[in-house]
């Protein structure tokens, strides 16, 4: 331990929410957990664990002589990144932008189209992923956020299908790309 500061050593992968945004959901409170983290909302398993990804893109002002005079963020990309291993065509309407789920409840079915822009969707997801620490206090990374990068799936006979997620994130209303949230102490039975 460092001065003040509780260090963590994050070993292991976590769970995996993600669910349509709804505006009056305010996402820095604990009611916002109990919302969000619910077997609906849960993305079956996950595989290959959750990756965050924060990226400024920075402009230089250079002299003749090499000397950096000022640097500015011009603009900040966040991206989470996510191998899904049970998969369910809900799941995969959220992974593309032009995806259209329909029920045939005739012949019993479920139907995703996929492609063309007349069905593009820009729905806005909360993507909530949640890692519980050795000691069961929890450390949550949350988005808002539109699919990116579609998915790839591969039915391999000696290998179980892994479907990556990958989501960029929204701006909040306050610039707001993502949040980290950390428990500092094991919520208490009737919590």
């Amino acid at each position: 331990m460092a001065g003040n500061v509780q260090e963590n050593v994050i070993l292991g992968s976590g769970d995996l929410y993600i669910t349509q945004y709804d505006e009056s959901i305010d996402l820095e409170t604990a009611a916002f957990f109990k919302t969000i983290e619910v077997e609906t909302n849960k993305v079956g398993h996950i595989q290959g664990g959750a990756e965050i990804q924060y990226t400024p893109t920075l402009k230089e002002v250079v002299d003749d002589l090499g000397n950096i005079l000022k640097r500015k963020i011009t603009a900040e990309t966040v991206t989470f990144k996510s191998g899904l291993l049970s998969v369910a065509l809900e799941w995969l309407n959220r992974l593309v932008a032009t995806g259209e789920l329909t029920e045939d409840t005739t012949n019993h079915l479920k139907i995703l189209k996929i492609g063309g822009s007349k069905r593009y969707n820009a729905t806005a997801y909360l993507v909530h992923f949640v890692h519980t620490l050795d000691d069961g206090r929890k450390v949550r990374v949350t988005i808002l956020g539109n699919s990116s990068n579609g998915f790839t799936m591969a039915f391999k006979a000696d290998n179980e299908t892994v479907v990556d997620a990958e989501y960029k994130a929204l701006s909040q209303k306050d610039g707001t790309l993502v949040i980290f949230s950390e428990e500092t102490q094991l919520p208490t039975e009737s919590a």
